[in-house]
């Protein structure tokens, strides 16, 4: 595309800009991030790197690299593995935060208050990031360590379907780990990121975990506020991290989520938590689905009025941008 073009958000803090898209060179952020993580981010490659390796010893238990197949270790000079360009100059990719659109809220929350693009640009308050918005289920994602971080959403749809777009979407975040960008994965996104990184998902074992539930910190961690404790944290899923990748480091659990917050990276978490959902929404999603959660012998009304706002989630995701505004813009 040639020229540019801006479109203006409902809320003006958000724009969303298309231009053509021109070269850039990473190597004085490069030199930053490993100056500034004290030269720990290439352990972090290394670990992920045999996360690589002990899913191809699982035979296959794994999603492969790429749709095609492709090995870490192989030439990615093919079609396939090749990076997608964007259409965003250079300057206003280093401040602009991709929102990889994983999937859709249920029908009353998307109706009342849009998807989860809109849910997370509600939570993430005002900050000087422009954030865009880009639909994983396309099967074209762009090559999103070119942006100042990656948010990844939530989603109905579950990892273990291994859909093709999943492969592609594991693939670039993988990829973006590996180049030092900023990555939060959330609820799907967290278990995506996992799973690409080498981890293992499955249907969890301790059953469905919804609603308000208390987080227990198992390590200092920058994006979560110690003023904050006790944690608790809205969640809604069935699937979890059973087994984190070798990288990774756990930093909180639930009762029913052992994998609950992960690190991947000196700039790459995933929560299984949305630190997007409010009392409101979480109310929602317990009355769209209280007949299932009946079914599987939960208590619907205790779950119902235990529900609160969650200022130590929603922090998470303010707290994550605000490392990646502190890295686009100095400071």
């Amino acid at each position: 595309m040639s020229g540019t073009s801006s479109r203006e958000n409902e809320s003006s803090r958000i724009r969303v800009t298309h231009v053509e898209d021109t070269p850039r060179s990473t190597a004085g952020v490069a030199s930053r991030r490993d100056a500034s993580s004290g030269g720990s981010l290439p352990k972090f490659r290394a670990s992920c790197q045999l996360g690589h390796e002990k899913r191809r010893e699982r035979g296959g238990r794994g999603m492969p690299i790429c749709p095609r197949g492709c090995d870490p270790g192989e030439d990615r000079a093919g079609s396939c593995c090749r990076p997608a360009t964007l259409p965003l100059v250079a300057s206003e990719r280093r401040t602009t935060v991709a929102i990889v659109v994983t999937g859709d809220p249920v029908p009353t929350v998307r109706e009342r208050h849009g998807g989860f693009a809109r849910l997370l640009e509600r939570a993430a308050g005002q900050q000087a990031l422009a954030l865009r918005e880009i639909d994983a289920r396309s099967g074209d994602l762009p090559n999103l360590s070119r942006f100042a971080g990656v948010l990844v959403t939530g989603s109905p749809e579950s990892v273990l379907d291994r859909a093709p777009w999943m492969v592609a979407a594991g693939e670039r975040l993988r990829a973006a780990v590996d180049a030092g960008t900023p990555v939060l994965g959330i609820c799907f996104g967290h278990q995506l990121l996992a799973h690409a990184l080498g981890g293992v998902v499955e249907r969890n074992p301790k059953g469905r975990e919804i609603g308000t539930v208390p987080l227990e910190v198992l390590a200092p961690d920058p994006l979560l506020d110690p003023e904050h404790r006790p944690f608790t944290v809205n969640m809604t899923h069935v699937d979890t991290v059973l087994e984190p990748p070798p990288c990774a480091e756990v930093v909180a659990r639930t009762a029913l989520d052992g994998a609950a917050v992960l690190r991947f990276a000196e700039d790459a978490w995933g929560v299984q938590f949305h630190p997007e959902i409010d009392a409101e929404v979480m109310c929602q999603y317990v009355e769209a689905r209280s007949a299932l959660i009946a079914r599987e012998g939960l208590d619907v009304a205790a779950i119902r009025s235990a529900i609160r706002d969650t200022v130590a989630g929603r922090d998470v995701l303010r707290r994550f941008l605000a490392r990646v505004a502190t890295r686009a813009f100095g400071g």
